[in-house]
C-alpha cells in the first residue's frame, strides 16, 4: 500500500527533511511502501520521488503573501494525488508522522479522516485515506470551490486544504477511528497506529514549545512520545 508524503523544500523549516526522512523510514519499517512529492529542490531522501506543483499555484500566487504561498505550496500537494497515482486507495500524512504499526485499508467513498478535536464533526487533512478514483471523478466541482475559495483569500482561514474538504466534501468524509491520527496531547494509547506531532514538533526548542503551544498541548505524554521519535531516529536514520 502506498504511503504519499508532501512537502515543500527548501522553503520549509530544514527540520521537515528531518521528519519526512524518519516517517519515510517508519513508514517502510510496517510494510508499507512510500512516495515523496515536493514542490522546488529535491529533497536528499532516498525515496520514489515524484516534483510536482499544486494546479492552483496561479490562483494562489495572486491572492496569497509570499509566506503563506509558501504554506500553501505545500500543503495543497496532496490534492495533487489523484492525477498522480492510479490505485485505488492511497493514504496520505503529512511529514510529522511516526508509524508504530500497519493498519489495511478501510473502504471509504471519498475521504477517510479523524476529526481535528476528539468529539468534533471538522476532519484533520493530516493523515487521509483517499479513494483515488472517486476523487478524480468529483474533481471538476472541487477545482471550482477551490478557486473560488482561493481568489476570495479565504485559503488561510479555512486552514489551507483542511478548510477547503471540510466544506467541499463534509458529510462524504469517513470518520476513522482515532488510532489512524494520534495526537501526542491525547495522552498514551497501546494501539495508535499513526503518531501525529499536531501542535509541538519533536525538535522544537523548549523556548518555542513555552512560547507558542498552551499546556494542553504539552502534557507529560508529549515528551514522551517525543523520546519515542528520538529513539527511532537514532535506530532507522543511525543518529
Amino acid at each position: 500500500m502506498k504511503v504519499i508524503f508532501g512537502i515543500n523544500h527548501p522553503a520549509a523549516s530544514p527540520h521537515y527533511v528531518e521528519y519526512a526522512s524518519l516517517a519515510i523510514a517508519s513508514a517502510r519499517q510496517v510494510g508499507y511502501e512510500p512516495v515523496l512529492l515536493y514542490d522546488g529542490e529535491s529533497p536528499p531522501i532516498d525515496v520514489e520521488k515524484i516534483e510536482c506543483r499544486s494546479r492552483f499555484s496561479q490562483e494562489m500566487r495572486a491572492a496569497l503573501r509570499p509566506d503563506e504561498y509558501r504554506i500553501a505550496a505545500g500543503a495543497m500537494l496532496r490534492l495533487e494525488i489523484p492525477f498522480l497515482f492510479d490505485d485505488e486507495y492511497v493514504l496520505y500524512t503529512d511529514v510529522d508522522v511516526l508509524f508504530l504499526r500497519r493498519l489495511e485499508m478501510p473502504t471509504v467513498v471519498h475521504w477517510g479522516m479523524v476529526p481535528e478535536n476528539r468529539a468534533g464533526s471538522h476532519f484533520n487533512s493530516g493523515v487521509s485515506v483517499m479513494h483515488v478514483p472517486e476523487l478524480r471523478e468529483t474533481a471538476p466541482g472541487f477545482d471550482a470551490f477551490c478557486r473560488q475559495a482561493i481568489l476570495a483569500g479565504r485559503l488561510p482561514s479555512l486552514c489551507w486544504d483542511q478548510g477547503l474538504i471540510n466544506a467541499f466534501y463534509s458529510e462524504r468524509i469517513t470518520k476513522l477511528p482515532d488510532i489512524w491520527n494520534w495526537r501526542p496531547y491525547w495522552g498514551p494509547n497501546p494501539e495508535a497506529a499513526i503518531l501525529h506531532f499536531h501542535g509541538p514538533k519533536p525538535l522544537d526548542s523548549q523556548a518555542r514549545i513555552d512560547k507558542e503551544y498552551p499546556a494542553s498541548l504539552r502534557p507529560p505524554f508529549f515528551y514522551a512520545a517525543k523520546q519515542e521519535w528520538l529513539d527511532r531516529r537514532n535506530r532507522l536514520l543511525g543518529y
